[in-house]
């Protein structure tokens, strides 16, 4: 294969670099499911929203999975290529290039054989790096996968409560009631409430003659009118 060739089928390849990686774990991460602790009370439409919204988030995360697994075959496809072709061109240097076989020894030859090769070499290389992103991004997708599937467990799990709650006269929407809260009585207040109390606020027997005097008074005033 030329090289003109080699690079054709190198434009083929759909494009695999750092904004398309920090797209796919950005996605990911927005796929996010948060359960109620009550689902009852919230009514069943609410519960449904987030059957749906699981769902296709399981469904986008699939598409995912395919679409990443595809590259992953194309360019592990290409790795495989692309050795061989670099392996073969570095047998031929080291039997055949009077400048690689004059090295002292075979690390020599190969090392000037690798330089002869740097494109070659340098394509290898980012063959390799791309592979292992892909490999990467899968593993995250898979995980992504796995959670979301526990999530649409847990909703089912949360449906067959609701019908357990259901069944023992619970409805939707329903609040639990709510204990009373207790009173709060600090030791200032009960202090306050034990304390004696004040002279200033008893009634003595010097106030009750004072009152019995003037009322004596008042009625004599009113027979002496």
């Amino acid at each position: 294969m030329t090289t003109e060739n080699q690079e054709t089928e190198e434009r083929t390849l759909p494009k695999i670099d750092q904004p398309y990686i920090d797209d796919l774990f950005e996605e990911l991460g927005k796929m996010q499911v948060v359960l109620d602790k009550e689902p009852l009370r919230f009514g069943p439409s609410r519960l449904n929203e987030k059957i749906a919204i699981t769902r296709n988030m399981l469904t986008r995360c699939e598409q995912l999975f395919n679409s990443v697994s595809y590259n992953l075959q194309i360019y592990t496809t290409e790795r495989r290529r692309a050795e061989l072709v670099f392996s073969l061109n570095e047998k031929e240097l080291i039997a055949n290039d009077p400048e690689v076989r004059a090295g002292r020894n075979l690390k020599d030859r190969e090392a000037v054989a690798h330089l002869k090769l740097r494109k070659e070499l340098e394509n290898l290389t980012n063959l390799n790096a791309t592979v292992h992103n892909l490999e990467i991004v899968l593993n995250m997708v898979k995980a992504k996968r796995s959670d979301l599937k526990d999530i649409q467990g847990r909703i089912k799990d949360q449906m067959k409560l609701c019908q357990e709650d259901i069944g023992i006269g619970r409805r939707w929407g329903q609040e639990k009631v709510a204990a009373p809260p207790k009173p709060i009585v600090t030791p200032k207040m009960a202090e306050e409430l034990l304390s004696p109390i004040e002279e200033s606020d008893t009634i003595t027997e010097q106030d009750t003659s004072d009152d019995l005097a003037d009322i004596d008074a008042l009625l004599q005033s009113v027979d002496n009118y």
